[in-house]
């Protein structure tokens, strides 16, 4: 996988990291020059510093990530895997259902989206995160480790592909 995927939805919420991150340096030169009136003695001030390093440092690398991510951004929907892959091979878009060889009683379903889609109360995490990288190319009956010190060996026992004609992420 080259490049940063990220589902429609996705995307949209990079465009509104963007637009928030260029508010935040907006209200951060307003705090610093609000910072500067309240203390003349500005070389003193160290909430004036504080914003300043913010604003010099912080800032910038943040809005570089973003801008980054949005230049590498793969559409997973019209990417050549996702088109060409069965749809009972996990890949970014499927919702996979796994149990642990060792516990039939714990079985888990996740579904698997791109950047910035995490979403740990509806069981949602980005297609990097160290259990979906896994269970990608995996099929049903496929086994994983996820690594980590975990010896836990767990199995896919169903996909579903949730992306594409009927895009239930997007209700």
């Amino acid at each position: 996988m080259e490049g940063v995927y990220f589902t429609k939805k996705g995307l949209e919420k990079l465009e509104t990291s963007i637009d928030n991150h260029d508010k935040k340096v907006k209200d951060l030169r307003r705090e610093l020059g609000e910072a500067c009136a309240d203390d003349p003695d500005l070389p003193e001030n160290i909430i004036a510093k504080e914003i300043r390093a913010r604003f010099h440092q912080e800032l910038p690398a943040e809005r570089q990530r973003l801008i980054g991510m949005r230049a590498s951004a793969i559409l997973v929907e019209n990417s050549e895997e996702f088109i060409t892959k069965s749809k009972e091979v996990v890949w970014i878009g499927s919702k996979v259902t796994y149990q642990n060889i060792n516990d039939a009683s714990d079985v888990d379903t996740l579904t698997i989206l791109g950047a910035l889609e995490s979403d740990y109360d509806n069981d949602v995490i980005s297609y990097d995160a160290p259990i979906a990288i896994a269970m990608i190319n995996k099929t049903i009956g496929d086994e994983f480790t996820i690594g980590n010190g975990n010896t836990d060996v767990f199995k896919i026992i169903a996909i579903e592909r949730v992306l594409g004609d009927t895009d239930k992420t997007e209700e």
